[in-house]
């Protein structure tokens, strides 16, 4: 609870405790004898210690103990029942001692215990009531700040293991080319340093602006076909105002990744289509590739440990505002994303 809302709620309790006692001085006071007057701090000091020891000891302890069980209740109804016993005791040597008040006009009435037992039960609660209140709302502070850091070591432990698998097969690509002594080498290793660079640096953020992901996106297909003899390989559409628009940093990577590891490379004409679609509150994300059909790693296309960290990703980051299609045919495989703004 924040600091402001728990300082109104002692001034609240100051003016429940302030304004009965004084309330009389200000429109019977010529009625009121100089004793009314003398027992009014008395009063105040005697309830809001009521308050203040249920408040900050009984219910404290109270919430500390792993067994709530009877005695706890009963503690707390002794502790009352005392407080009011103090309260009279502490009155009487007062008025018999201080005030010289005749010992025969010294008696407690009934209703004068009731009154005050009322009074007393009602302060304690407030007091329990308020203390309940705000180590509740602690609690959830605390739960929502322990999710939270849960979820980001959880994420940046899903990005750790997309980059290295990333890496690899980026690595493995490039010795390729240097195995042939292809002449695309040097510009493989270059594009991968910028690729390096964006995974490392700019994306160590929440959120990255889309069109820098999609600047990585296109360096890692144009890396990737490097080493194709078909440059029309892949199909890169996109429609919309990127500009403004931000996404969480390497969600879309893994569904490119995926096509290019499963989809059918030796062929004259477009094997990937990818097509990104920005609207004012949606981001629409597609990607299609083909594959063999008596390719037996098409059984886990869309199972891979890219595409089930990036479903946790999604998870943790878009919950509740994004939507994840995996299709497969015998001879294409397709993902749709979809991610909404705020």
């Amino acid at each position: 609870m924040k600091k402001k809302y728990i300082i109104t709620i002692h001034i609240l309790l100051w003016i429940y405790l302030i304004y009965p006692e004084f309330m009389p001085v200000f429109f019977y006071k010529d009625k009121l004898g100089p004793y009314y007057l003398q027992m009014v701090p008395l009063n105040i000091l005697f309830h809001a210690s009521i308050f203040y020891t249920f408040y900050l000891f009984l219910i404290p302890a109270f919430l500390k103990l792993k067994k709530k069980h009877f005695f706890s209740f009963l503690f707390g109804a002794i502790t009352l029942v005392a407080f009011t016993f103090i309260k009279f005791i502490i009155f009487y040597i007062y008025d018999k001692y201080l005030l010289h008040i005749p010992e025969k006009e010294l008696t407690i009435q009934t209703l004068d215990v009731i009154s005050e037992l009322r009074t007393s039960l009602v302060l304690s609660l407030y007091g329990s009531f308020t203390q309940f209140t705000i180590s509740w709302f602690q609690n959830q502070k605390q739960k929502t700040e322990l999710i939270t850091q849960k979820q980001a070591g959880e994420i940046a432990l899903l990005r750790s293991q997309i980059n290295p698998h990333f890496l690899f097969n980026t690595l493995n690509n490039i010795y390729s080319l240097v195995y042939q002594k292809s002449d695309d080498a040097p510009t493989a290793v270059m594009r991968l340093s910028e690729i390096m660079r964006y995974m490392l640096y700019d994306s160590n953020t929440n959120e990255v602006a889309l069109k820098n992901e999609i600047n990585y996106l296109k360096s890692f297909i144009e890396l990737q076909q490097l080493r194709m003899k078909n440059k029309e390989f892949v199909q890169f559409e996109i429609n919309g105002d990127i500009e403004n628009k931000t996404i969480s940093p390497m969600l879309l990577i893994p569904f490119v990744e995926n096509a290019f590891k499963h989809g059918v490379k030796n062929t004259k004409s477009i094997g990937i289509s990818i097509f990104l679609n920005v609207l004012q509150n949606e981001i629409n994300f597609e990607v299609l590739n083909f594959h063999n059909k008596s390719n037996k790693v098409n059984k886990d296309h869309g199972k891979g440990i890219g595409l089930a960290n990036i479903k946790r990703r999604l998870e943790l980051i878009y919950q509740n505002r994004h939507k994840l299609e995996i299709t497969q045919t015998d001879h294409q495989f397709r993902i749709f994303l979809q991610l909404k703004n705020n």
